[in-house]
């Protein structure tokens, strides 16, 4: 029987390697620089970023002349049947373990502490071949989240522990101007917002 720790690991590998030869590339084309921590393979260091903060990659972006300016950002991947396009953020869990939305909460009201800038949220869908990945503040989550201006999807996995998540749609009316599709090869999903 396998183990909640090996599940964990299971689906962390597959979520790298799908960061690593889906969503990196698309990031890439658009312009966008993005190194994933959770790759333990890297940097001892890196997983303890990951774990301890909830940051699972450096967004880098080039700013000035010859200068870049890196922010941590939090990564998603699901693999799905139908394309959501929402943000999710882990909210509680019935085993009582500490979820995103917990790390994010404390480390928000310490000064100076590190937690993720920016949030990337991707959808891949294998048999549709559909793809698509939207890009928004943290900040600007976890206030909709604070102000219930989101909803909510309660999910039981594999061991019995039930976890509820905050969802917020890519095109929410509250994130107008502060989210943005990177990527979306489905006709229906529109860039209606920029960054």
């Amino acid at each position: 029987m396998i183990t909640n720790e090996q599940m964990y690991e299971i689906k962390q590998l597959k979520a790298i390697n799908l960061f690593k030869q889906i969503i990196n590339p698309i990031l890439k084309s658009n312009n966008i620089n993005v190194i994933n921590v959770e790759d333990t393979s890297l940097c001892k260091s890196q997983s303890i970023i990951d774990h301890g903060t909830g940051i699972d990659g450096i967004l880098i972006v080039h700013k000035y002349h010859q200068i870049d300016i890196e922010y941590p950002v939090s990564l998603r991947i699901q693999i799905v049947d139908h394309m959501w396009n929402t943000y999710t953020i882990r909210y509680s869990r019935s085993n009582g373990m500490i979820t995103e939305y917990d790390k994010l909460k404390m480390r928000m009201s310490v000064p100076g502490a590190m937690y993720p800038y920016w949030h990337i949220q991707s959808y891949v869908n294998f048999s549709t071949g559909e793809i698509t990945i939207g890009i928004c503040r943290i900040h600007n989550l976890v206030h909709l989240i604070e102000t219930d201006k989101c909803r909510f999807n309660i999910i039981k996995n594999e061991s019995n522990d039930i976890s509820t998540f905050a969802i917020i749609d890519f095109d929410d009316e509250n994130l107008k101007g502060k989210s943005r599709v990177i990527y979306s090869n489905i006709s229906s999903a529109k860039d209606e917002t920029s960054s």
